[in-house]
């Protein structure tokens, strides 16, 4: 799928507050980038009200959603959904481990143009994930991946687990700023 840009039917609220990174998610689910943006396109204002990001990416493409200048409700916090954009790394119940991290490379690649266009660098401050912003297993996955750390199992990841994760993400989407 090429990327999309037919946005929700939905007219989320522009962004008043200065836009201050962004926030990494795995979508707990089977669907990759067409599939959600059959079942979110024109779906009711409730179930935006559930979650819904900027991004769909898996390896094959990306949905956008909402576009950037416009708030999403992806992290059930306001100054989360605010001023962070919100990136669902998809089919992190269904990818092998190599498609999962396909779909995280694609994502970091999208996400690295943002950054650029938004003249953020990439920190600790500027790269989310969830669970920064609520009480979430998000993003189990990569988690799971990267730092062997089982959210179900495990629960709520120490700090360092998490900026050891955060650093890999940050060194990733750096190198996709450097091309």
């Amino acid at each position: 799928m090429a990327s999309e840009n037919d946005y929700i039917n939905y007219e989320m609220q522009k962004r008043t507050e200065p836009l201050l990174g962004v926030v990494i998610h795995n979508d707990a689910s089977e669907l990759n980038a067409n599939e959600w943006r059959e079942v979110l396109i024109n779906a009711p204002e409730e179930r935006y009200v559930q979650g819904i990001a900027h991004y769909y990416i898996d390896r094959n493409g990306q949905w956008q959603a909402i576009d950037t200048e416009n708030i999403a409700w992806h992290t059930a916090n306001q100054i989360g959904n605010e001023q962070y954009l919100g990136y669902e790394v998809l089919e992190s119940l269904s990818s092998t481990d190599e498609e999962f991290l396909l779909n995280e490379q694609e994502t970091f690649r999208v996400i690295a143009s943002d950054m650029i266009d938004y003249n953020l660098e990439p920190n600790r401050d500027t790269v989310k994930l969830h669970l920064e912003f609520s009480e979430t297993e998000c993003p189990h996955r990569s988690f799971e991946i990267h730092t062997n750390w089982k959210t179900t199992v495990d629960g709520i990841p120490d700090e360092w687990v998490i900026n050891d994760l955060k650093d890999y993400f940050i060194s990733q989407i750096k190198q996709y700023m450097l091309n």
